[in-house]
């Protein structure tokens, strides 16, 4: 757990939780950003050992703990769980003294590199795990970083706290964890947008195309065959790069309900298909080209007028983004905004930033829509938010 200070009072303790969501839902310059700070706590040992193993922590993994303390998790993730290194990313001197103290007596010290600060400015591309006691602010904070570095499978563990609507792919209880609570996610694989395959039957071959939307795992969508609709996927599943689900197709006159079962990669998801009258068929599905980077012109139905204009540039692994509200004038910086294919989601701040709008849905070619919820922030939840609002969007470079 990345800490510097102890508080001493449940009302510090507080203040500290609003500054830091508050300052940061703000959206504040770069320059002006402070050091992410928050309570230092040390995790019980068992509460340790039940979220490495809630990560499936083992041999070859690399390991990150944000806010790392005084090392306990990356050296049982090394000495006991058997990953090939660790990294610890703290602020405070003294608790990376502790921590590179604790490697060393153990004789794990060559695996683990610990580095001195802010957790939002190390690079965590080469971790396969990442482990996490900070905040339910700083978690909002961390997300759309570990969604920017993190490849689709790598997994993520948090003590405590949660990732507001990016919802837990497993939670376990603990009796020694804080709010008794462990929570887990995985990176999804990047789904949204157009795919198609041919398949081979003993009547021809069939022609296939799947329209996909994505806001983190949840993925929903429609399916074609030979140009005639077959209507909604059913069950749609995604964890990590493993993506299943079930459609009605009709094959050469044929109603056909058929699973898919497939591991996605890129643009590509290579897989199996079972159909109900008993045959198999691989499934070698491809994903049209499709790139929303660029200038989108908003225009949105809502409560308040929000239509304006997204750029998104690419930046390495970054995705940089802003939106200009042109009823306000105001050009807003968004920190947490994600792409996977071509299904987009943001956040942007209003009425005084007490407030937000959620945009959600899918900028494809030259064209995009989708829907948009208004929320007041509450880190507490509920985070089943109602998108009673609809926005589209054309590109115009």
């Amino acid at each position: 757990m990345s800490k510097r200070r102890y508080f001493r009072t449940a009302a510090a303790a507080a203040i500290m939780v609003l500054s830091v969501a508050l300052t940061f839902s703000i959206g504040f310059a770069d320059k002006m950003r402070p050091e992410i700070d928050v309570p230092y706590e040390p995790t019980h040992p068992s509460v340790v050992k039940a979220m490495l193993r809630l990560a499936g922590v083992g041999k070859g993994d690399v390991l990150y703990d944000l806010g790392c303390g005084d090392g306990r998790i990356v050296v049982a993730g090394v000495a006991e769980f058997g990953a090939a290194r660790a990294v610890g990313i703290d602020l405070d001197p003294q608790r990376l003294k502790e921590a590179d103290e604790r490697a060393r007596s153990v004789g794990v010290e060559a695996k683990i590199r610990y580095v001195q600060g802010n957790i939002m400015e190390v690079d965590a591309s080469p971790a396969t795990v990442v482990s996490m006691y900070l905040l339910d602010s700083v978690n909002l904070m961390v997300r759309p970083k570990l969604f920017m570095e993190l490849q689709p499978g790598s997994r993520c563990v948090a003590h405590a706290f949660h990732m507001h609507d990016w919802k837990q792919d497993k939670i376990i209880q603990h009796p020694k964890a804080r709010n008794n609570r462990i929570s887990f996610w995985i990176i999804p694989a990047h789904l949204g947008g157009t795919w198609k395959w041919t398949t081979t039957t003993p009547g021809g071959a069939i022609q296939n195309s799947m329209t996909l939307n994505q806001t983190f795992q949840v993925v929903n969508g429609t399916i074609s065959t030979d140009g005639r609709a077959g209507g909604a996927l059913q069950s749609p599943y995604v964890y990590g790069k493993d993506f299943s689900f079930t459609a009605n197709i009709n094959a050469k006159g044929q109603n056909v309900k058929v699973t898919y079962k497939g591991v996605a990669d890129g643009n590509t998801i290579r897989g199996t298909q079972e159909w109900s009258n008993g045959q198999k068929h691989p499934w070698l599905a491809s994903r049209e080209a499709s790139n929303p980077m660029g200038s989108w012109d908003f225009t949105v139905n809502g409560p308040v007028n929000l239509s304006g204009t997204l750029k998104l540039q690419k930046k390495g692994r970054k995705i940089e983004a802003s939106y200009f509200v042109k009823g306000e004038g105001r050009d807003e910086r968004i920190r947490d905004v994600y792409l996977w294919g071509d299904s987009v989601y943001f956040r942007l701040p209003m009425y005084g930033r007490e407030r937000l709008a959620i945009f959600k849905g899918s900028l494809s070619g030259t064209a995009g829509s989708g829907k948009m919820a208004v929320i007041t922030y509450d880190e507490s939840g509920p985070f089943d938010f109602n998108y009673a609002y609809s926005w589209s969007a054309n590109k115009t470079r």
